[in-house]
Formats: structure tokens, C-alpha cells, sequence
């Protein structure tokens, strides 16, 4: 997985250059295969084991390398679009052992359109 320096400080504060940063995310248990550099930016490799999969989102990323630094995590505002449509008419959902599930949550998302990434989303990969 890329994972680009410039856009990994937006949610996180950090001096370190790309060699140094990839030491410390290695030593943390986040392998890092190779580095490139892409115009002004570093792009780390990860190689990340089956039990990192927290660390396939660039937020959980941060949050690693927040950890490393003590800096604070900067999250980004997330404004969700709610509805009054009942959900119940898409699905139910039926706990059967409360003991076992104490609370199930789920979010119905509709009209996804599948297309080409936005120009700035391509640029941070």
C-alpha cells in the first residue's frame, strides 16, 4: 500500500524525512518495502501483515505515527447527510443472543456512483 508523506501530515504533525519516518513505522511493527519520491512528495511501501489491517486507512496511519511522535491527531470534519427514510423497509435486524451481541450498528449508503477517482485523490496515491 502507497502511502503519501504530504497527505499523512495533514492529520498528523511530524519532522522526520521519509528514511527516518519509515525506520520508526518498521520498528513499530509496520514494515515499510521502499520509498519513492514523486514530484514534492515521499511515498512509502507498506507491507502490512494480516494482523495491521487498522493501518489500510490513512487515518489509522496517522494515528500510528501520532502515537510514535505524541503529537495529536488532526481528524477531518465528516458531515453526514441523514434522511427520515425508515430503514427497516432495506433491512432488519434481529439480535438473537443479547449476551453474545450487546448492540449492532450499521448505515445504509444509496446511490453510490462508481467512477474515476477525483484529480486530488489520484495526486495523494
Amino acid at each position: 500500500m502507497g502511502v503519501s508523506i504530504n497527505w499523512l501530515k495533514q492529520y498528523v504533525d511530524f519532522n522526520w524525512k521519509a528514511e527516518e519516518l519509515a525506520h520508526r513505522l518498521t520498528m513499530a511493527g509496520i514494515a515499510i518495502e521502499g520509498i519513492d519520491q514523486v514530484e514534492d512528495d515521499f511515498i512509502l511501501d507498506l507491507d502490512l501483515t494480516p494482523n495491521r489491517g487498522d493501518c489500510l486507512g490513512m487515518i489509522n496511519l496517522a494515528r500510528e505515527v501520532a502515537a510514535l511522535t505524541g503529537s495529536s491527531l488532526r481528524l477531518p470534519d465528516i458531515v453526514i447527510k441523514e434522511n427520515q427514510e425508515n430503514i427497516n423497509q432495506y433491512i432488519k435486524v434481529e439480535i438473537k443472543d443479547p449476551n453474545l451481541c450487546h448492540r449492532y450498528a450499521a448505515r445504509l449508503v444509496k446511490n453510490v456512483k462508481i467512477q474515476e477517482s477525483p484529480l486530488w485523490l489520484q495526486k495523494h496515491c
